[in-house]
C-alpha cells in the first residue's frame, strides 16, 4: 500500500510534511492551494509542475518548492524476532 505525502520547503534548507493522503487525488486541491500561495508570496510565476511516471508532482518558485510523492506504507516491523 502507498501513501501520498505533501511537503513544502526551501532549496538547500529542507522541507516539512504538510499532510499525508491515502490517495493521490485527495491531495490535488491542497497541492494547488500551496502552489498558489507560493506564487503569491513571491509575486512571481511558477515553473510548470514536473510529474513523474508514478504520479508525483513537484513545483518550484524562487527558492521554495512544493512536492507530492508516494511512499510505501509499512504495516509491520521490518525485522521480526
Amino acid at each position: 500500500m502507498k501513501v501520498w505525502i505533501l511537503t513544502a520547503g526551501e532549496d538547500h534548507v529542507g522541507g516539512e510534511v504538510d499532510s499525508v493522503y491515502a490517495e493521490r487525488d485527495l491531495a490535488a486541491g491542497r497541492f494547488m492551494e500551496m502552489a498558489k500561495e507560493l506564487s503569491e508570496r513571491f509575486g512571481r510565476g511558477l515553473d510548470i509542475p514536473i510529474g513523474a511516471g508514478d504520479g508525483s508532482l513537484y513545483i518550484h518558485s524562487g527558492c521554495d518548492w512544493v512536492k507530492l510523492d508516494s511512499h510505501d506504507l509499512i504495516e509491520q516491523n521490518a525485522i521480526e524476532a
